[in-house]
């Protein structure tokens, strides 16, 4: 290596990132987009809520002259065509890229993204072939998948196809490159998945797709340009992060405080403080488990708690008519005794008689 640099969050002109963005989760050379002569780069930023690829439009020098980004959230104004890919917060999207080659036939290298937990199959996953223009912008796209684009029949949920792929040229001599695409968790032999223990008995597949012309599948025409839509949950994925960060450094400064606390204060105060700070770390490791338990497991649990409070609620009622019954007897009781009267007047009454 004679030199290196890094490109990252505002640095050699990489864009402007939130903290965890996970920028770099994936690299391709897609080609010289924008005709300067130096190769440009696709890059993955593999965010939970909000993933995302980067053209970076490259310099002889090795930094970035310009960039675009691509995603479901992207303004027309900024790349028109792409709103329909229906990109969600807990996709995969960018977790592999790849170079297409010029799919459409219009001189402009073109970019594959793989997405190995497309929601709407359920994650058996996808693979989208960009179209781009000079600029690194989006026009239209097309999706490969279980079903769609002539994708692979036959693949199952958690499948993970798109995890990684790869442009292998022209087998067939058709004039169209053919792709080659990971699903590591796919059983090709016919053996089922069990996810009683959140694992995938597949073994894993590399698929290869020959394309049958030089043109995108299913491709979605550009829309007429309009203006940017509202980010939806903005706040939510601004702030969630530092307050998880917040909860987390609050329970270890509590934790800490009460193991010093119960170090030096007398034994009538560090017994209280000690089954405190036990409790609280208790409470912390079952919230852990709770939040890494299987999903069929957690809605065990949620059924059962459903089910024990549906007994509370018919005890309490059970409660709430004996209570009743017990207020009925009481007042009958009370009316027999203002029949009878005060017991002055029963005993004046006996002894006139004698």
């Amino acid at each position: 290596v004679e030199r290196s640099l890094a490109v990252s969050s505002g640095s050699n002109g990489g864009p402007r990132l939130a903290g965890g963005a996970a920028f770099g989760c994936s690299t391709a050379n897609v080609g010289d987009v924008d005709g300067s002569g130096a190769a440009d780069l696709a890059v993955g930023k593999c965010e939970y809520f909000e993933p995302a690829v980067y053209v970076l439009l490259m310099q002889d020098s090795g930094t970035v002259r310009s960039y675009t980004t691509l995603n479901a959230h992207t303004p027309f104004s900024e790349s028109p065509g792409l709103d329909a890919l229906a990109v969600g917060w807990d996709s995969h999207f960018g977790g592999a890229v790849g170079a297409a080659g010029d799919a459409d036939g219009d001189g402009v290298p073109d970019l594959l993204v793989g997405d190995s937990g497309y929601a709407e199959a359920a994650d058996q996953g996808a693979v989208y072939r960009i179209m781009l223009e000079r600029s690194g912008h989006g026009k239209s796209w097309g999706r490969l998948s279980a079903g769609e684009g002539g994708g692979p029949a036959g693949l199952l949920p958690r499948d993970e196809f798109g995890i990684a792929v790869a442009n292998i040229g022209d087998l067939d001599g058709d004039g169209a490159d053919e792709l080659a695409v990971g699903a590591k968790d796919a059983g090709v032999d016919g053996s089922e998945h069990d996810y009683s223990d959140d694992r995938s008995t597949g073994n894993g597949a590399v698929y290869i797709l020959f394309l049958d012309e030089a043109t995108p599948p299913t491709v979605t025409p550009r829309p007429t340009p309009s203006p940017p839509k509202p980010q939806p949950h903005s706040w939510f994925k601004e702030h969630a992060r530092g307050a998880v960060v917040l909860l987390v450094v609050g329970l270890a400064a509590a934790l800490a405080v009460s193991a010093l606390l119960a170090l030096y204060l007398k034994d009538s105060v560090r017994v209280p403080i000690a089954e405190w700070g036990g409790g609280l770390l208790a409470g912390v490791r079952q919230l852990w488990a709770q939040l890494r338990e299987p999903a069929a497991e957690r809605e065990r649990r949620l059924e059962r708690q459903r089910q024990e409070q549906q007994r509370l609620m018919e005890g309490w009622e059970e409660l709430g008519r004996q209570q009743q019954l017990v207020r009925a007897q009481q007042q009958e009781l009370e009316m027999r005794l203002a029949q009878l009267g005060p017991r002055g007047d029963v005993s004046a009454t006996r002894g006139g008689g004698e």
